[in-house]
């Protein structure tokens, strides 16, 4: 089934270096596609079930309301109209935007499996500007992790450079992870999308044409039926408001019974989703979290060689590769540093493996230069020093 958890979405590859970290979120993501991410979810929908006369709406604070439920073909509807758009996805369209902010909000209630009342949410943000080469993906909710221990999630991607941030119980102030590099740093594929969480979104009987909804022209439709793509439905109802120029969902708001998982625990009941597409090329600026530009301060003027390679970093701790032999690199550094105001408190030279601890104003921090893999090349781990 297309809910199953998809427990390996990035592999940081600092634990090649840094062992003890053990620094895998492999458990971040739950799987909502599968294993095969580019099948379109099969979905047995029986139009014909009775559906509850109120709706349960997630609303900003994160708690729980009821509203009047959309309808279904019974209202002052239009009839339907004739070519009435069948949107492939979620995002169907959206490649077209240079920028948007989209807020997806899922809610399952109902009982699992040993009939015990079962709650679980999901809320996605995405943030885009192409012609700045910047994103923001954010994931919300229950089910982040294996143990529920993972709250939230962001990845940035400010041009070349992207940021992991995880916020963990234990945590509340979170940790920021960074990669810079010419090459992608993870597979973004393994990534959930919205798109393979709601497909096939078919539209039915015309309600407005024109609607003004997030700022753009939107016609309103009822729905007909969508592709979940984390359980099965056996009725569904919602509201769908498509852009007249352009054919992109602007509003989604909608509800379905069946059988649904955002995590590993399958729950039988009701699930409601509200999706909104906001900022529609308007959106200026995405700005990183406090966690990550503080991170990236601390050692923001410590030199690193122009060749420099798979540059990436972990709080406080910067590991690169270099195709300099390992004594080039600590001759660049024993004249850089100096040149940048730092003082070279200890330089030890082991041969093949040279440890510098440096010092400026109240940082302190130890440098490891040793032979790359294959005795090619050099590997450079930076980290604080007690």
């Amino acid at each position: 089934m297309s809910h199953l958890n998809r427990l390996s979405v990035l592999c940081v590859v600092l634990a090649a270096v840094l062992v003890s970290m053990a620094c895998s979120i492999s458990s971040i993501v739950p799987n909502l596609a599968g294993d095969d991410a580019t099948a379109t979810p099969q979905v047995a929908v029986p139009m014909g079930a009775a559906a509850p006369t109120q709706m349960v709406v997630p609303t900003t604070d994160g708690k729980v309301t009821t509203a009047p439920k959309p309808t279904s073909a019974a209202g002052p509807t239009l009839p339907v109209a004739t070519g009435a758009p069948q949107i492939e996805n979620v995002q169907a369209g959206l490649d077209k935007l240079d920028s948007y902010r989209m807020n997806y909000n899922m809610t399952v209630t109902g009982k699992d499996a040993k009939g015990a009342e079962a709650k679980q949410e999901l809320k996605l943000l995405q943030e885009t500007i192409k012609s700045k080469e910047s994103l923001r993906t954010s994931w919300t909710g229950l089910g982040m992790s294996a143990d529920k221990s993972a709250s939230a999630f962001d990845m940035y991607q400010i041009g070349k450079t992207s940021y992991i941030l995880t916020l963990v119980k234990d945590n509340p102030k979170g940790t920021c992870m960074s990669f810079s590099s010419d090459k992608p740093a993870f597979d973004k594929s393994q990534l959930i999308t919205p798109a393979e969480l709601m497909a096939g979104v078919q539209s039915d009987n015309l309600v407005a044409r024109g609607e003004t909804v997030n700022g753009v022209k939107a016609d309103h439709y009822k729905l007909k039926k969508a592709n979940l793509g984390f359980g099965v439905a056996t009725s569904q109802v919602g509201d769908v408001w498509v852009a007249q120029d352009g054919g992109y969902l602007v509003k989604f708001l909608g509800q379905a019974e069946g059988d649904f998982s955002l995590s590993a625990d399958q729950i039988k009941g009701m699930v409601v989703w509200d999706y909104n597409l906001t900022e529609i090329n308007k959106l200026k600026e995405i700005f990183l979290p406090a966690e990550c530009t503080a991170s990236a301060g601390a050692m923001a003027d410590l030199p690193v060689p122009s060749n420099a390679l798979e540059k990436s970093s972990f709080g406080e701790i910067i590991t690169f590769n270099s195709p300099d032999a390992p004594k080039a690199v600590a001759d660049f550094y024993r004249k850089e540093l100096p040149a940048k105001g730092w003082k070279i408190a200890n330089d030890s030279d082991l041969g093949p493996v040279v440890m510098l601890t440096i010092q400026k104003d109240t940082r302190k921090f130890s440098l490891m230069i040793t032979p790359g893999t294959g005795d090619k090349g050099t590997s450079v781990v930076i980290t604080k020093a007690p």
